[in-house]
């Protein structure tokens, strides 16, 4: 009987014998050319996208309860046949970082005829900070006898979910006769914190600046004409180590306001919040307050 020939496969440049079983090895291993996932006959990859609450800090702000944990759910598109695992690890986006969830990293190993999904933990950090949610990205990686649906590396994303609100605020609504020509006079409004939740910690701050505004049957001022214009910062912390003022404390806006000698209606202008850390405007937002700057030509102003 006439011997079987052996095919001829090329290498680079050059053509060469290669036996018949391990040319068949060479196919199933892709090293002749990417082999599809389906073509191997190994099942796929895929992994959920949890979302979990953040919750609370324990022992020290709350009583002691379970951790926050966010489950992740890998699945085979079909029964196993033979082993299959794949590595996972855990990777920060913005603005989650390695402080609001325990960096993970591992293996799932499945063994002929297991049920098609695998399961595995992320420890969150639970905080009391007021903050958008934060997402958490799992790669799944160097899969053994299943493959990725990329091929390279497939992703998960979990999301942290915001449960924390911060105080809101409130405002004074100051007056103030405006003064003759030459002089300048202050008015001063107060900025206080409201709806404080319990168990509450962390710095409040929020940025402000004026603004020109028209109230019903009153007059505008305006800036740097009828007073000088300004910004600035208003910080709030309860920890006595720093030197910021405490929850409870009232602070001050003083704006200068500039006197003149023309009849006119009373003007008012807007002293307005923006950029709050660890703080809200509420619903309706409360995020403004008002000044009254009183004429006093031609009229009493007691």
């Amino acid at each position: 009987m006439a011997a079987r020939t052996a095919p001829r496969r090329r290498i680079g440049s050059r053509r060469i014998t290669v036996p018949a079983g391990v040319c068949a090895l060479l196919m199933v291993w892709g090293l002749s050319g990417p082999v599809p996932a389906h073509a191997a006959g190994l099942p796929t990859l895929s992994i959920d996208s949890p979302r979990v609450i953040e919750g609370n800090p324990a022992p020290s702000v709350v009583p002691v309860g379970p951790p926050t944990v966010m489950t992740f759910t890998v699945t085979l598109s079909a029964v196993p046949t033979e082993a299959a695992s794949v590595r996972y690890t855990t990777v920060p986006l913005a603005p989650a970082d390695v402080s609001d969830f325990v960096s993970s990293t591992g293996q799932l190993v499945w063994a002929p005829g297991d049920a098609v999904s695998k399961t595995f933990d992320v420890l969150v950090i639970s905080d009391t900070e007021v903050e958008s949610d934060e997402e958490v990205r799992v790669t799944l990686y160097a899969p053994i006898g299943a493959v990725s649906l990329s091929g390279l590396g497939l992703d998960g994303t979990g999301t942290i979910l915001n449960d924390d609100r911060g105080p809101r605020y409130s405002f004074s609504s100051p007056s103030v006769c405006e003064g003759s020509a030459g002089t300048l006079t202050t008015l001063t409004l107060n900025v206080g914190l409201v709806d404080l939740p319990d168990r509450f910690t962390g710095r409040v701050a929020a940025a402000w600046g004026l603004s020109t505004s028209i109230a019903s049957g009153l007059g505008r001022a305006d800036a740097n004409l009828d007073f000088v214009d300004a910004s600035g910062n208003l910080v709030w912390d309860n920890d006595p180590t720093t030197p910021a003022p405490g929850y409870g404390t009232k602070q001050q806006v003083s704006v200068t306001v500039i006197g003149d000698d023309t009849p006119e209606l009373d003007e008012t202008l807007t002293i307005g919040l923006l950029s709050p850390i660890n703080s809200g405007f509420g619903s309706p937002p409360v995020d403004r307050g008002f000044g009254v700057i009183r004429n006093d030509d031609g009229a009493s102003c007691g």
